[in-house]
């Protein structure tokens, strides 16, 4: 139906998830949610298509169910793979995805670079060439003192929303904490908050040498308002892509 409504814009992003704390609380084994979820992409692909679904699995199962409003993008809308490892990559490529990453640097050139080896030896490089994405908190604002203290005010209720459940079990998260600062965040490459001038540095230098294509950014987090956001994006839209794509393509 969004799919029909705007269009064919919608792009669909998927991702297995990664807390044992939430799994429990369905009454699903973590242990088994792996196998979980590679039938129901196998389920969610057939269902995209339209028609009427027919399937019978280890975890799903589902007999002539009519599907009588197909997508506008054929044969379905543009699937997005989450991911932290090399290895989801490897198999994100292999399956045609495009791929987003929000760890370090570091780690996320790691899938990245993974997925696009996998991704020329499986479908070359004749095939339309995949979206691999790099996801990163971002304020921008007349000055770097305005962005940052917006970001330090909202990060921290971002922070707390995304550790709630985990400790409310007594337990970490599964790649580990996450700074309740964004001074720490913008310090470890996960986020940048600054003048259309240190974004895009900061950006331009995490791309920089790269296999990465694609910015995904979140301009709404914690308890940024309305206005703060939508004036971040105006900047953001105005500045700092145009210099993005200067510094692109003279790379």
């Amino acid at each position: 139906m969004l799919d029909q409504m705007s269009g064919g814009r919608l792009e669909f992003g998927l991702g297995r998830g990664v807390s044992p704390v939430e799994a429990g609380m369905y009454g699903h084994d973590p242990a088994v949610s792996g196998k979980m979820f590679e039938e129901a992409l196998q389920v969610i692909q057939m269902g995209l298509r339209g028609e009427t679904l027919n399937f019978s699995g280890e975890f799903y199962r589902f007999r002539d169910v009519p599907l009588p409003l197909a997508p506008a993008q054929k044969p379905h809308p543009p699937l997005w793979y989450g991911l932290h490892t090399p290895d989801s990559a490897e198999r994100a490529a292999k399956r045609g995805y495009n791929m987003v990453a929000s760890d370090s640097p570091q780690l996320s050139q790691q899938s990245a670079h993974r997925f696009r080896e996998v991704w020329d030896a499986t479908h070359g490089t004749t095939r339309p060439q995949p979206f691999i994405g790099l996801a990163r908190f971002v304020v921008v604002a007349a000055t770097d003192a305005l962005a940052q203290a917006a970001a330090e005010r909202a990060y921290p209720m971002w922070s707390d929303s995304f550790h709630f459940l985990y400790r409310r079990a007594g337990r970490k998260p599964v790649f580990g904490e996450r700074s309740n600062d964004f001074a720490t965040a913008m310090a470890d490459g996960r986020g940048v908050a600054g003048s259309p001038a240190t974004v895009t540095r900061y950006l331009s230098n995490q791309l920089a040498g790269t296999d990465f294509n694609y910015m995904l950014c979140q301009f709404a987090f914690g308890n940024l308002t309305l206005d703060e956001s939508l004036s971040s994006i105006e900047l953001f839209a105005s500045d700092v892509m145009p210099a993005l794509r200067r510094a692109q393509a003279a790379a």
